[in-house]
């Protein structure tokens, strides 16, 4: 950043911290959000404007995720309800069909723990 801009931003600490709240928050840093939500309370913003800012973060994310579940889809000839599936449905699509695997027993998630997500036939 420029000694201009950076200037300017640290004569504004209030939209300074809006800024930096909401770049927290639409790249996922907890860490960030957490330091710049103290030093956002410091200066003096009420709840309202941080949940503006909050809101708009998430607003221009949620876009950018569904853009890219809309693309993923459409490259892999399914509808974007499809990407937002349970793991059940997830699963169930990227099984082997019946016997598949060649194990005689058909694909089966019986059996999986958290750790291993294979089926347990395979």
């Amino acid at each position: 950043m420029t000694e201009v801009a950076y200037s300017h931003l640290a004569a504004n600490p209030k939209v300074t911290e809006l800024i930096a709240l909401a770049a927290a928050v639409g790249s996922n840093c907890e860490a960030c959000f957490r330091s710049h939500y103290e030093k956002a309370r410091a200066s003096g913003l009420a709840t309202e404007e941080l949940l503006h800012a909050v809101n708009v973060a998430e607003a221009v994310k949620g876009t950018s995720a569904r853009r890219m579940s809309e693309l993923a889809a459409r490259k892999l000839g399914a509808t974007p309800d499809a990407l937002r599936g349970t793991q059940a449905a997830v699963d169930q699509a990227l099984a082997p069909a019946d016997d598949e695997c060649g194990c005689g027993e058909g694909a089966s998630a019986e059996g999986t723990t958290a750790v291993d997500t294979e089926p347990s036939c395979c």
